[in-house]
């Protein structure tokens, strides 16, 4: 008998921890009016109508005076390998204020068919009317020293949050009560396209029901939050039972689900991957560029590091947006070599003397080498829906021949998302140049948009094949004329029929 008491005792204590344990998920933001346990209550004073003595649930958990809420930014890059991507850099501002409901138009009714009026928000019980969130290549989300993240083409988001502070004593009653929540840029940050941020049929604005319930005690009546909702539909939104929190309806362009912020979904059950295309949702999305240089032919020298420049170009993204480069690996997972882009969205590898490398250039490359270019920002995504133009970064690489070999040179630019290879012009003439000892006059590639596919790719090779000893062909061309005339004479001499006399 002791034993079963004790047993029975351990059982007890288990149940009122996870009764505890579900208490504190009354504060999730996504709460679900389907469903009948208590921490997801979604009207104040509800009735549970299945115990059968319409006991009001006076023990509905209190869940805190401040709502957090997410920003999402999805960030892609054009490889199927791990990749670190730098942050973009924009700040995001939230500002809440009364939904601006017709009165007595919205209700909420719960699955035991209670229902209630929702109710103007009171600004009164807002401690703050903004808030906001920040993405930066040098400080992180919201100063927290995060700066890149590593991605895929799968994508992944980079995620802040932000909150407000409600006083529920500044409430007249119990009940629900209705705020709007709008998205804008914060004073000072990069627009959109600056920061390379794209998106479609997005949606700024977000509302946010508050459930006040009474709180009795022996000498006053007080009131506590006990449940907050979210969601991106409109203002006088009506919710029952029936409805779900946000799927995939995003994925439509249909806003019609609670949610927890802004942010995005991994779509058509697809759970690796979220979809480029995505709605109501900022993107960031980057590629990569290889440079390789292969030395062919029997005199090269496939010892020999040229030197190498690059610069990446793109006039839209003007915030300071950062990319990476590694030699000799096309991995891209390193963070060593990073490049800060300019005001004028230009980021520079190596050391150029005007549009050409520098013999001084600290990028050298041999037979066999390459330079790997990742994370490059580009804004919008060539060949979808999405409701900006194609912008994309432009590429100027430019290698220098310090030796004082003459090479054939050739340069050939793969796209690898048409499956093509076309021969770049140089100065806008000619496919082949001669590379000039100690100079770079014929060796610079035009600019030309890079695509986003993994990677685009630049291919340089130098050619220098052998050539004939120094006189042979002055010492013995001449005779070797006279031999090849003397045998055509031969010939012409022997087929020539003699001519009778004539009588």
């Amino acid at each position: 008998m002791k034993r079963f008491t004790k047993i029975w005792a351990l059982m007890l204590a288990v149940m009122m921890i996870a009764a505890v344990g579900g208490a504190g998920a009354a504060g999730d933001l996504t709460q679900d009016t389907s469903k009948k346990d208590s921490s997801t209550i979604s009207t104040a004073g509800v009735v549970d109508s299945t115990t059968g003595d319409a006991t009001a649930l006076t023990t509905t958990p209190s869940v805190g005076n401040v709502v957090t809420f997410k920003k999402d930014i999805v960030i892609f890059n054009g490889s199927s390998s791990n990749t670190v991507v730098y942050l973009p850099n924009i700040s995001y501002k939230y500002t809440i204020s009364a939904a601006g409901i017709t009165a007595g138009a919205p209700t909420i009714k719960d699955e035991y068919g209670t229902e209630a009026k929702v109710n103007e928000g009171v600004m009164s019980a807002v401690s703050a009317t903004t808030a906001t969130v920040s993405f930066s290549n040098s400080t992180g989300i919201n100063g927290n020293n995060t700066t890149y993240v590593t991605t895929t083409r799968n994508g992944v988001v980079a995620e802040g949050t932000a909150s407000f502070t409600f006083d529920p004593t500044k409430y007249p009653h119990a009940g629900i009560y209705r705020y709007k929540i709008t998205e804008t840029l914060n004073d000072g940050s990069a627009a959109r396209p600056e920061a390379g941020i794209y998106n479609t049929g997005y949606n700024a604005d977000r509302y946010l029901d508050v459930y006040v319930k009474n709180v009795t005690s022996s000498d006053s009546n007080t009131y506590a939050i006990y449940g907050f909702v979210m969601f991106d539909e409109a203002t006088n939104k009506s919710w029952d039972a029936a409805d779900k929190p946000l799927s995939t309806a995003e994925g439509t362009g249909t806003y019609a689900g609670k949610t927890d912020g802004y942010t995005a979904n991994k779509t058509d059950g697809v759970t690796e991957a979220y979809d480029p295309n995505e709605k109501n949702v900022d993107m960031y999305y980057t590629y990569n560029l290889n440079v390789t240089k292969t030395t062919t032919g029997d005199l090269a020298d496939k010892t020999h590091e040229f030197p190498f420049a690059a610069r990446i170009t793109n006039a839209t993204i003007t915030s300071g947006a950062k990319f990476s480069y590694v030699e000799n690996t096309t991995a891209g997972t390193g963070t060593d070599n990073v490049i800060t882009m300019t005001a004028a969205g230009v980021g520079t590898i190596g050391t150029f003397d005007g549009d050409k490398a520098a013999a001084a250039s600290a990028i050298k490359l041999k037979d066999a080498e390459n330079l790997y270019i990742y994370g490059i920002p580009s804004f919008g995504k060539k060949g979808n829906t999405i409701n900006v133009s194609d912008v994309e970064a432009t590429a100027l690489v430019s290698e220098y021949n310090d030796t004082y070999d003459i090479y054939k040179a050739e340069i050939k630019y793969t796209d690898t998302a048409n499956s093509q290879t076309t021969d770049t012009k140089w100065d806008g003439t000619k496919a082949n140049a001669v590379l000039n000892p100690q100079n770079t006059a014929d060796t610079t590639l035009t600019t030309f948009k890079v695509d986003y596919e993994d990677p685009a790719l630049i291919a340089f090779t130098n050619i220098m094949e052998s050539v004939s000893p120094t006189g042979y062909v002055s010492r013995f061309a001449p005779y070797a004329l006279i031999l090849v005339a003397g045998i055509a004479l031969l010939i012409v001499a022997k087929k020539r029929k003699p001519t009778s006399d004539e009588d």
